[in-house]
């Protein structure tokens, strides 16, 4: 095979798939290259999925998240206020402090960026705040009240089912 030539042939090959193709999966985009126009050492895995969701995180759409003022939301997939699975990441500002709350539902949260710090308890203590970085990941039962702060700007990724809700400890404020 000769490289150089190679690369430059598979994207006019990936151009003009994009231009005819009526199926914008992968397999539908390797289908709708002409048998002429596919590099001969072109391996497309068969079990390619021809349905999915792939965001980069240029394509969420943030907005004002509805149960804690300050925070913004962007929905992966699935709807939070409704019956069913749910994936959804939440930017917390730097100096963010959340008061004791749960959730009635089962969580499971990966740090995406920043700094994370989490307790748990019917009250805000920041002697029991575990430093969670970026790459971390915890789950969260249902019902369980817990705090949390941020020093810095935080980015998680929350998935779980819904509906779901902030149930704030009794005294804990907003």
């Amino acid at each position: 095979m000769n490289t150089p030539l190679f690369i430059p042939a598979l994207v006019l090959a990936a151009v003009h798939a994009l231009a005819v193709a009526e199926d914008a999966t992968p397999r539908g985009l390797i289908n709708a290259l002409s048998e002429d126009h596919r590099p001969a050492d072109l391996v497309v895995a068969e079990n390619t999925p021809t349905q999915g969701l792939m965001l980069t995180p240029s394509q969420l759409q943030w907005k004002p998240n509805p149960r804690v003022a300050g925070l913004e939301v962007a929905n992966i997939q699935g709807d939070a206020t409704r019956p069913g699975p749910y994936v959804q990441r939440v930017k917390f500002p730097a100096g963010q402090v959340v008061q004791a709350h749960s959730h009635p539902d089962d969580r499971s949260y990966t740090v995406i960026s920043g700094t994370w710090y989490i307790g748990w308890g019917p009250k805000f203590d920041a002697a029991k705040l575990i430093a969670l970085p970026a790459g971390s990941f915890y789950t969260e039962p249902a019902g369980v009240p817990h705090f949390i702060t941020t020093r810095e700007d935080v980015v998680v990724q929350i998935s779980g089912t819904g509906p779901t809700a902030v149930h704030y400890a009794e005294g804990a404020g907003k």
